[in-house]
């Protein structure tokens, strides 16, 4: 097995890296922050649930980049999933942004939002890419 590292300096690679930094950065705010996604019990379990997810997912596809397996960059399924990805991700985001204007105190909160929306236009931005190269 051996290391690509033309594969880990392309866009995919490195919008997925993006990603994977910013879900860590979430993941310590709600930690570290004792915020817990400002959610509910029951909700927060679902927050948790989609980052931890995606995290999973992204960790797996940036090692299949490394070993060179770039045959999911063209597929449907990594299309689908930043699509219903950015959709989670942005009604998250929205959540958060609306539950913060009811505590304005709060900015951990505001910041877990916008980094939810920063994974978002990520994931948008690779859906985008794939779309074109797969009608290339």
């Amino acid at each position: 097995m051996a290391f690509y590292l033309g594969n880990m300096l392309r866009l995919p690679a490195f919008l997925k890296i993006g990603e994977i930094i910013f879900q860590m950065i979430i993941i310590g705010i709600a930690q570290g922050g004792n915020v817990g996604f400002g959610f509910s019990k029951h909700s927060a379990a679902l927050g948790y649930g989609i980052v931890i997810g995606y995290l999973i997912v992204n960790l797996i596809l940036v090692l299949c980049y490394a070993i060179g397996e770039t045959g999911t960059q063209r597929s449907k399924f990594e299309l689908l999933l930043n699509v219903v990805g950015s959709i989670l991700y942005i009604s998250l985001a929205i959540y958060l942004f609306v539950k913060s204007n009811k505590y304005w105190d709060n900015t951990k909160v505001i910041v877990e939002a916008v980094f939810m929306l920063m994974i978002a236009v990520c994931q948008i931005l690779d859906a985008v890419f794939i779309f074109k190269r797969s009608n290339e």
